[in-house]
């Protein structure tokens, strides 16, 4: 059987003053999460705003322990980001 998560990631970036610098910062974390957990990526709210994002994060599995043991790494990546904070996360399937 297969499975599909997908997390929500709400955010906000630090020494963001316009949406070039944010699109920055999203891209490269984007690319990372991408790069190192093998996951599709995508900036889903907030894109007028420059301090803020939401990104979307899904991953395919058949087990529902690896999807976990996959989004619990991948909060611990984000969280150790210094140019934003973790404001929320959540499960949305």
């Amino acid at each position: 059987m297969v499975l599909v998560a997908a997390y929500t990631v709400r955010i906000i970036i630090f020494d963001s003053h316009s949406l070039k610098s944010k699109r920055s910062v999203i891209k490269s974390i984007k690319e990372r999460l991408r790069n190192k957990f093998n996951v599709s990526v995508a900036e889903v709210e907030y894109h007028d705003k420059h301090n803020y994002a939401e990104i979307g994060i899904a991953a395919i599995s058949t087990k529902n322990r690896h999807l976990d043991e996959v989004f619990g790494k991948i909060m611990t990546f984000l969280e150790s980001d210094l140019r934003f904070e973790v404001v929320e996360a959540q499960r949305v399937i």
